[in-house]
């Protein structure tokens, strides 16, 4: 991932041995260029087993065919947004540096769930 570039997007493999926690901390680590332990952790944010819960697919296969669901939130200086398919998308908010500052803007500090269906 090109830290330079304002939005990042990878994918979680439901499948694997990773959960989606870690699969989020991974994907901040490469866009800030640090290590996963000198990020500030998930849980101040949002908590991993509740993501992983919500977002976990129904069906062999890792594939939500009814619904989309994601959730969005801001963490280190990125906002984050997950959903069912295991899509992962980082948008560096406007002031943000990889510190972990933030835009200063209305959005909560907690996550946001959106679903359709």
């Amino acid at each position: 991932m090109d830290p330079d570039e304002p939005t990042h997007r990878t994918h979680h493999d439901w499948s694997g041995d990773v959960n989606l926690g870690y699969s989020v901390v991974i994907a901040l680590s490469a866009v800030t260029g640090r290590e996963p332990d000198r990020l500030r952790p998930l849980f101040e944010t949002v908590d991993p087993e509740q993501l992983e819960a919500l977002l976990t697919p129904w069906r062999p296969g890792g594939r939500r065919d009814d619904a989309r669901v994601e959730v969005e939130f801001e963490h280190e200086g990125y906002r984050v947004r997950v959903d069912g398919t295991g899509e992962i998308t980082l948008r560096r908010l406007d002031g943000g540096t990889d510190g972990g500052e933030t835009d200063g803007g209305d959005a909560p500090s907690d996550g946001e769930v959106r679903g359709d269906g």
